[in-house]
Formats: structure tokens, C-alpha cells, sequence
């Protein structure tokens, strides 16, 4: 699916007046994110850089056309939302006290998306660029491995559920 650049103007219009607002972005509330509009890595990346940040690192998750020697056509991401924002902001605490130097965000899309379309978003901040990246690997694993975020594949030859079980 292709978004068109008005709804990408409008989703960074939003952000950025919030991020205009003066609100706190770096809450843990908004730090961690479950959202049906388009993510947009220079939007997330706001909201974990500061002055003392050298280095960012940021992982873009993309819905691609094969999985398991099938094509893929969309994906439609569920989620059990209020359990699913529990463990995303229990993820980014722990990551707070795993890499304390560390600035760092997570979203998750939900809803249908096409092929090149992001469906996760993190990204971390601090001085210098090896904590980050290590900091950016460890979260990422953490919320593919503990958050109940479900996958429905729309593949050119049916309709599959991924992950669901061994």
C-alpha cells in the first residue's frame, strides 16, 4: 500500500505539533505506541534526541512480499491492545535500567498494511553509537518475543496466521 504524501505530511504535521506543544515526549506513555496511522521514523527519532545525544539508532520493521517460500500480498497486524502497551512500556523500563545511558522508543502498527509499509518503529539515543545499537537489538528481540501482537497474512495463496504457537 502506498501512502500518499498528504497523509504523511499530515501524520508529521500532527507529531510535530505535538512535539511543538512543549508536552513531555519522553513519558513512558508516550514512549511506547500502538497507532493505525503511518509511522514515520523522523517523528519517533524526536522524541529520543536531546543535546547530549551523539548517536541515534533507529529500526524500521517492513511488511515484505515473501515469508516461508510464500508470497505475501498485506499483513494484517492485532493486537490485545492494553496488554500489548504493558509489556512495550515494561520493555523500554527495562531497557532504562539495562542500557541507563540510553534514550529510547517503540511503536507498533496495527491494523492492515502492504507491502514497504513500517509496522515497527524503535529507536534509541545516547552519546556515543555502540550502546545504542546494542540497546536498539535488545529491545527489538524483547517485543517480537513477549508482545501479543498478532499477524494475519494475506498471501497469494490463502489467509495464514503467523506466530500463533509452535
Amino acid at each position: 500500500m502506498t501512502h500518499t504524501t498528504q497523509e504523511s505530511t499530515t501524520q508529521e504535521s500532527t507529531t510535530q505539533e505535538y512535539l511543538d506543544s512543549g508536552a513531555d515526549q519522553y513519558s513512558l506513555d508516550q514512549r511506547a505506541g500502538l497507532l493505525t496511522t503511518p509511522l514515520l521514523a523522523s517523528t519517533i527519532e524526536k522524541q529520543v534526541l536531546n543535546d547530549q545525544c551523539g548517536a541515534v539508532t533507529t529500526f524500521c520493521g517492513r511488511v515484505r512480499d515473501h515469508n516461508e517460500g510464500h508470497g505475501v500480498l498485506s499483513i494484517v497486524y492485532e493486537a490485545y491492545e492494553a496488554m500489548a502497551l504493558k509489556v512495550i512500556k515494561e520493555i523500554l523500563g527495562e531497557a532504562d535500567q539495562k542500557f541507563p545511558e540510553t534514550r529510547s522508543v517503540a511503536h507498533h502498527r496495527l491494523g492492515t498494511l502492504g507491502i514497504g509499509d513500517i509496522a515497527v518503529i524503535v529507536s534509541v539515543a545516547a552519546a556515543h553509537r555502540k550502546v545504542t545499537f546494542e540497546a536498539c537489538a535488545w529491545i527489538i528481540d524483547e517485543l517480537k518475543a513477549r508482545t501479543p501482537i498478532f499477524k494475519h497474512e494475506q498471501r497469494d495463496n490463502g489467509v495464514v496466521w503467523v506466530g500463533l504457537g509452535p
